[in-house]
């Protein structure tokens, strides 16, 4: 069994066995963009608001998740802008203060005067697992499906196509994980690979994991990280099991199947592809995690 990949179509014929895919479209990143800041940033809102008032063509009831974080608030934001009606908005909560920013979403709704929805989720709540996975019809590894779920049966209350904010970090490198790359890569460059990866790479095994410590003393990630070459250091750093885990889990049949596939081989497809020598851009490509604060 196969998943047809994004930006891919599948010809099948009658009375023929084999079938065809073929890639009808790709992200293209580049360099050529021109303008001061100013400019940039006002042909931005202008694109910003194009795109969604084009999502906001609808014979339903329109909404938006809202969160409060900068994504879903810019898309709130614009439509706000583009109606002369209240835009429907909900967000969730949480019990638990350390993740519950649903105060975020309500100063938003406050300002762009919304009709705003919350409800708050049980975070013992696992009564939609099986019911998830008839739903996605896949494995998916992401606990932000259980307060998705939540937000979007909130939502269907009050409005029958939604907007979200999903993608918007990856689009602007708004996740810290870049930036952090990005200062491993500046070490990677003044470090010869024969140094570097045999000091970092025993750093990293000796240096004790220290969940409870400052993060400023979590170094071990970092370390492993940087032991590593670029691409693999980017794996490492945004993958919740380690090849280590893998190798403990997977059975001796599944590692004869897998024939010495790893999964930063779609990395690595991904670079050969990628025409662009800016870096940053290529990992945007690579990942586009789903997180429950994009919503």
């Amino acid at each position: 069994m196969y998943k047809l990949e994004p930006g891919h179509c599948l010809s099948i014929k009658k009375g023929v066995k084999s079938f065809q895919t073929r890639k009808y479209w790709d992200v293209c990143f580049n360099d050529s963009l021109q303008g001061s800041e100013s400019e940039l940033a006002e042909e931005l809102i202008e694109r910003f608001r194009e795109a969604v008032d084009i999502r906001t063509v609808a014979d339903v009831p329109l909404g938006a998740f809202l969160s409060g974080g900068v994504d879903s608030s810019g898309v709130v934001a614009m439509m706000v802008g583009l109606t002369n009606e209240p835009v429907n908005t909900c967000s969730i909560s949480f019990g638990d203060p350390k993740f519950n920013e649903s105060q975020f979403a309500a100063k938003v709704a406050d300002r762009y005067h919304t009709a705003h929805r919350v409800e708050q989720v049980d975070p013992e709540d696992f009564s939609l697992i099986n019911q998830l996975a008839d739903i996605y019809d896949e494995p998916y590894a992401d606990s932000s499906a259980l307060p998705t779920y939540r937000v979007c049966e909130l939502a269907k209350r009050q409005a029958t196509v939604v907007l979200s904010g999903d993608g918007g970090d990856e689009n602007l490198a708004g996740y810290r994980r870049y930036r952090w790359h990005t200062y491993e890569d500046r070490m990677r460059s003044i470090m010869p690979d024969t140094i570097r990866k045999p000091l970092f790479g025993l750093m990293g095994h000796v240096y004790p994991k220290a969940d409870w410590a400052p993060k400023i003393f979590r170094a071990k990630s970092t370390f492993e990280s940087i032991g590593r070459d670029s691409l693999e250091g980017y794996f490492h750093s945004v993958s919740v099991n380690s090849n280590a885990m893998r190798a403990g889990l997977f059975s001796d049949q599944l590692k004869n199947d897998l024939q010495g596939y790893q999964a930063v081989e779609v990395f690595r497809r991904h670079m050969k592809n990628h025409s662009s020598g800016n870096a940053q851009s290529l990992k945007i490509r690579e990942t586009e995690p789903k997180r429950s604060d994009d919503f």
